[in-house]
């Protein structure tokens, strides 16, 4: 825990919010999970989502630790290959990849799932375009709407359309099916198990032999949530059921093909913590309301968790006020901007309040909106700002690209 000194030096440089990033944690996250699968079956690679996080920094760190890029957009390939990585190592996911995007990842010969038949017919004009030797590819299979986990993703496999992709695929003279792909973001086991039976089911009806690999995506709880839930899942949990369902449908080891993985949150969510400053305490009628420097657009800026979540409190007194039933709310002026409520403690001004697992999504998409975005600080043992991973954003960084 940051002491408050610590936190008010930071403060002082860096402004009364502020991103910490934990690289001893991504470090065993990754481990973590790498083990868990590696040790139940052979042929497993770990490829990080780029969308979660992309830090560079972090991505920095995740390269160095052996996780393959997988990346949904031009900006993302880019990037991944800004980072130096071998570029036939990234993975091509996205319901959007447009003709120049395909064009470098298949020049490059990166691994691309079709998400659709439009975009397979792009990819066959390109590598038209291209000529030489047939590449590996990938179809991103949708199981259909009547199941609880319908998704707008890939091609469904129950239409004329999955079976025509494989067909296009198989005449074509630069195209080589060698796996199949799927993504679902319920991270509860069921799901887990229902996805990985029904790629199974198609792979063993779409290939006469076993698949170069079988890519699940997604969709993995973190080891350490801050807020645990009943249904978590444990790394282990996930590789038990998933490695042996494999293994049950292709039982050689020889042929068997490779799991590929696309973690993203379990990897980098509690990496990472937010700390802002209290400005102000007030009352309205009966309501405690505790005014900081952050947002809930730094916290939870895509609005998809509901909790309530639990955060620490660094003081610079000893409170003496009764425990009060605190709403903790931002610098916005919109009224849904709460960071939390029912906070049953004390409160006072310059307070720092400490949010946990802000790793997930947060940095990448917290928009300009009002205020630009915080820094992000790397602290070594002693809580001394050791590396800068990004700047506070200024006014001019937003505005550059516009025109008057």
């Amino acid at each position: 825990m940051i002491e408050y000194d610590q936190l008010k030096k930071i403060s002082n440089v860096y402004g009364d919010s502020f991103y910490i990033f934990d690289a001893v944690q991504l470090r065993e996250n990754v481990e973590s999970f790498k083990s868990s699968f590696t040790k139940c079956y052979s042929k497993i690679e770990v490829a990080y989502s780029y969308k979660t996080n992309y830090l560079p920094a972090l991505l920095a760190l995740i390269n160095a630790l052996g996780v393959s890029p997988e990346v949904v957009s031009e900006m993302e390939y880019d990037l991944a290959v800004s980072m130096g990585v071998k570029k036939e190592d990234i993975i091509y996911n996205g319901p959007v990849k447009n003709r120049g995007s395909l064009l470098k990842a298949l020049k490059n010969r990166s691994r691309v799932n079709v998400d659709s038949l439009d975009e397979l017919g792009l990819i066959l004009e390109v590598m038209e375009e291209l000529g030489g030797k047939k590449l590996e590819i990938g179809i991103r299979c949708n199981f259909g709407d009547e199941s609880d986990y319908a998704s707008r993703f890939g091609i469904d496999i129950k239409s004329q359309e999955f079976a025509r992709a494989v067909e296009i695929i198989a005449k074509s003279n630069y195209l080589e099916l060698s796996g199949l792909h799927c993504h679902l973001p319920d991270r509860d086991l069921d799901s887990v198990e229902w996805r990985t039976k029904e790629l199974l089911q198609i792979s063993l009806k779409t290939f006469l032999a076993p698949p170069k690999y079988l890519d699940f995506g997604g969709g993995f709880y973190g080891s350490d949530f801050a807020d645990p839930r009943e249904d978590s899942v444990s790394f282990d949990q996930y590789a038990k059921i998933m490695t042996g369902l494999v293994k049950e449908a292709y039982p050689d080891p020889e042929t068997q093909p490779w799991i590929i993985l696309e973690p993203g949150t379990a990897l980098v969510a509690n990496t990472m913590s937010y700390w802002t400053r209290v400005i102000a305490v007030k009352k309205i009628g009966s309501r405690s309301i505790a005014v900081v420097d952050g947002s809930i657009h730094e916290l939870n800026p895509n609005g998809r968790q509901h909790r309530n979540p639990s955060f620490h409190v660094q003081s610079n007194s000893n409170p003496t006020k009764d425990v009060e039933n605190w709403e903790v709310t931002g610098y916005t002026c919109i009224e849904n901007d709460y960071l939390s409520k029912n906070y049953f403690s004390s409160v006072t001004i310059n307070d720092f309040l400490g949010f946990s697992h802000v790793g997930s999504y947060n940095v990448v998409m917290k928009p300009p909106f009002i205020r630009p975005a915080s820094a992000v600080l790397e602290l070594n043992e002693g809580d001394q700002v050791v590396k800068v991973l990004r700047d506070v954003q200024t006014l001019s960084e937003i505005i550059s690209g516009f025109r008057v």
